[in-house]
């Protein structure tokens, strides 16, 4: 990984070998800041299954107050979206279920 003109991390490192949805990935993933790509990274495995903040939290040991705004980066350029779904957090609450893609079949 190196490093762009603002400082962030910028993933291309990937061969030839490398299956088309690691690059695609990899393409996907360019420009942003290490927490975010960790957190990109970790959501994209779950796939379709998703996952609420608490749970990305749990799931990355990232911080609540680190990881809600790095979440909500991704969101804002345009990598994670809310599935439409709920889950029910520890406390007993609704919370939205985040993915990693595209539109989803309702």
């Amino acid at each position: 990984m190196s490093k762009d003109a603002n400082g962030r991390l910028e993933v291309g490192l990937f061969s030839s070998s490398s299956p088309d949805t690691s690059v695609e990935a990899a393409h996907r993933m360019r420009g942003l800041s290490s927490l975010r790509i960790r957190l990109f990274q970790w959501l994209d495995e779950r796939g379709w299954e998703g996952a609420t903040d608490e749970e990305m939290q749990e799931g990355t040991g990232i911080e609540p107050n680190t990881q809600r705004p790095r979440r909500k980066e991704l969101q804002q350029e345009g990598k994670v979206f809310d599935s439409g779904e709920r889950r029910k957090t520890r406390s007993g609450r609704n919370a939205i279920v985040w993915v990693v893609g595209g539109i989803v079949d309702a």
